[in-house]
């Protein structure tokens, strides 16, 4: 269970409300690009699976932009045959991590209209009223097995190794963007967490840009914090984090699949540093 914002309405509500140019104004900007740059590394997957691997009849049609909906169909399709493979494995764990990129921006809409006091019905943004209390929407980390891979040792399949499928090279390219400015959004809101008067809501002590390490503690320590949404919005953006990192490593594992270089790839999972 996850609560939600569209895109387009978190798009909306930034341009609308959020007016101000300070460190915290940025740092829902750079959210907001983020969530587009997902979706277009989201598109050259599908597209690989139809330009490249050959499956065009499983890949929903869409337009610019694959939506979350059509990914879920598309994850759905490939469900169907219940045909064990890294590809489906894959088109799962995006699908998770789509909808928690949408939970962090839900809950940092959240976290805008309380701490500002926004004179705004944040309603009129969101697609419907059905919210799930928090607890629900946040299980326990024990809880989840979720695989990682290192920002360096992803990087560097992407810049070292052939790849044959363009599409498949750009959309792993698009995702160490991708990943690279998850670090810069959640070294702003480290940098805003600075600022909280309480120190069990402030983050611990970083250097140029938090780690996810840093940030996994943080989401421990946070949850003694009496603010509540900005909490909520730690807790969820760690579990966002790791399910990004989640992605990364199934890729990885997908592209060594048949590689003529398939050992030295794992490797990178074997040999993965912090």
């Amino acid at each position: 269970k996850m609560n939600f914002i569209g895109g387009g309405d978190f798009r909306r509500y930034v341009s609308e409300v959020v007016v101000e140019d300070d460190l915290w104004a940025h740092s829902v900007r750079t959210l907001g690009i983020f969530h587009n740059l997902m979706h277009e590394w989201m598109s050259d997957l599908a597209l690989h699976d139809a330009e490249e691997m050959g499956n065009r009849e499983r890949v929903p049609e869409f337009g610019a932009r694959i939506s979350g909906g059509d990914w879920t169909e598309y994850r759905k399709v490939l469900e169907k045959p219940n045909e064990p493979s890294s590809w489906r494995d894959l088109v799962r764990i995006v699908e998770v991590m789509h909808d928690r990129v949408h939970h962090a921006m839900y809950q940092a809409a959240v976290y805008d209209s309380v701490s500002h006091k926004r004179d705004v019905d944040l309603n009129n943004y969101l697609r419907d009223d059905k919210r799930f209390p928090t607890a629900e929407t946040l299980p326990p980390r024990e809880e989840l097995t979720m695989e990682s891979i290192s920002p360096a040792n992803f990087r560097a399949l992407v810049w070292n190794h052939r790849f044959d499928d363009p599409r498949l090279h750009a959309a792993m390219q698009k995702i160490a963007v991708f990943d690279h400015l998850l670090y810069d959004l959640m070294t702003q809101w480290a940098r805003h967490g600075d600022n909280k008067k309480e120190a069990v809501c402030q983050p611990p002590d970083f250097d140029v840009r938090i780690t996810g390490v840093q940030w996994s503690s943080y989401a421990i320590k946070v949850r003694e914090c009496e603010d509540h949404e900005w909490r909520d919005l730690v807790r969820v953006t760690a579990l966002m984090h790791e399910r990004i990192r989640h992605v990364m490593h199934q890729l990885v594992l997908h592209v060594a699949d048949g590689h003529e270089q398939e050992e030295e790839i794992r490797g990178l999972l074997r040999n993965d540093g912090p």
